[in-house]
């Protein structure tokens, strides 16, 4: 990971990290302007970027990490050397975790003034950086966002507008306050992206990677409905995977009850349904089955504890024996998504209209 550090004079060096040793480190979270107005890698390595009106968010960000006590800060314009393909590559599928690690993600409202006599600028529901689709998991992954005006003043922070946020995006307040992304359905997360908008139309599968717990290779030119499905898919594996080790956590768990207990256990795995969504059902002799398999446990990664209500041993028995699906009863919804390619296609219709049909 490179970062930036602000040396005497005004000017950055970079500074690169490997494995576990990063320092603690602020991230700046922003709209691009004009791209001959970006501060980019090329412009701090040559020292030609003072004059471009993108250095005075460098600037900001430093300046605001140093009252809070941090030396480093990483911004995207800068901080990834974008001629490589391999390096962006790796930033793309890194960049949720980096947010997520920051210490604080400072968002800088280029379109938002304090200041009475500025004519162009809009309120905060109004920005821009509401309406992008990078800036999505810029809002979710850190733990702490505070926002900023171009003049630099403080505007809240996630916590303080936390209601209102869920308003203008239409992500549920559970989400913005750090509820693991996992425990949210496919669906809805997709749904988060739906009215964002992105440069490259691909980057509206890339910009997500991070949400759903999954890595891809970035092909840029292979246009926005592949690069979905291609996501989609990514996803189907992911969730194929967690099923089975969510499976073997059941069996385990269910064996030492049998071994201890000789409690009767009934294990239902439920048909697919036509939304290409797999419920799990599980009854332990009318007690409900509190079920937490070993995995990393972050703010980032993939944990599931759900509570599985149950059904009685007539029904399950009625329904099996019929070989009708059994009707959900979970309460805290477990919800893997294994999409067909099929699937896949109705999920990316319903999520991102496109003008042709699917």
């Amino acid at each position: 990971m490179r970062l930036l550090q602000l040396q005497g004079g005004g000017s950055f060096s970079l500074v690169e990290f490997q494995g576990n040793n990063v320092p603690p480190y602020a991230i700046l979270s922003h709209t691009w302007g004009p791209n001959n107005e970006e501060v980019i890698y090329q412009d701090l390595l040559s020292g030609t970027g003072e004059g471009k009106s993108g250095y005075r968010k460098l600037t900001f960000c430093a300046k605001q990490a140093a009252k809070d006590g941090l030396q480093y800060i990483w911004i995207d314009t800068c901080c990834i050397n974008k001629d490589s393909s391999a390096e962006l590559s790796e930033a793309i599928n890194s960049m949720f975790r980096w947010y997520c690690e920051a210490v604080k993600c400072y968002v800088f409202l280029s379109d938002v003034s304090t200041a009475s006599s500025v004519e162009t600028s809009v309120t905060f529901p109004e920005t821009r950086w509401f309406t992008r689709g990078w800036t999505l998991q810029e809002l979710l992954a850190p733990a702490r966002v505070e926002f900023f005006s171009r003049e630099g003043d403080l505007l809240g922070n996630k916590h303080s507008r936390v209601q209102e946020i869920s308003e203008i995006t239409n992500i549920a307040t559970e989400a913005l306050e750090g509820r693991i992304m996992s425990s949210f359905c496919v669906k809805e997360r997709m749904s988060w992206a739906s009215r964002r908008e992105t440069t490259r139309e691909e980057d509206k599968a890339y910009s997500l990677l991070g949400i759903f717990g999954v890595f891809m290779t970035p092909i840029y030119g292979e246009g926005e409905e592949r690069a979905l499905k291609r996501l989609l898919r990514k996803i189907s594996r992911n969730s194929e995977d967690d099923l089975q080790q969510l499976n073997s956590a059941i069996l385990l768990e269910a064996t030492h009850r049998l071994d201890s207990s000789k409690t009767r256990t009934f294990i239902v795995i439920l048909n697919k349904y036509r939304s290409s969504i797999l419920t799990l059902l599980v009854e332990l002799d009318g007690n409900s089955l509190n079920m937490d398999p070993t995995r990393n446990q972050n703010r980032y990664g993939t944990r599931y504890s759900d509570t599985i209500s149950t059904k009685t041993e007539n029904e399950l028995s009625s329904n099996l024996a019929n070989g009708r699906d059994c009707e959900r009863t979970i309460n805290s919804p477990l919800q893997l998504s294994l999409e067909s390619d099929r699937g896949a296609e109705e999920l990316v219709c319903d999520t991102f209209p496109p003008s042709r049909s699917c």
